[in-house]
């Protein structure tokens, strides 16, 4: 049962999947994600990728400067610059 406000787990797990793919395909196209590391399922990727979703829903939902943030999301902490 859900109150007023809640949004259920199978619905947050949804959201977050489907910001996965959309990031994922956004950074393929701009260069940021090689397709060959998708395909061959790199372990960089494959976290690096919903790390990407996290940070940027840091800073959607929370009072985190947007440069703190895009430092996060460029250095190699995310592991997608390998």
């Amino acid at each position: 049962m859900l109150f007023a406000g809640e949004v259920g787990v199978d619905r947050v797990w949804r959201n977050f999947f489907s910001q996965t793919k959309a990031i994922g395909v956004e950074l393929v196209h701009s260069g940021g994600l090689p397709r060959e590391h998708l395909n061959k399922q790199l372990t960089t990727a494959m976290l690096g990728l919903p790390a990407v979703v996290v940070l940027r829903s840091l800073q959607v939902f929370t009072a985190v400067p947007n440069s703190a943030v895009q430092h996060l999301m460029y250095c190699k902490l995310l592991l997608l610059c390998f």
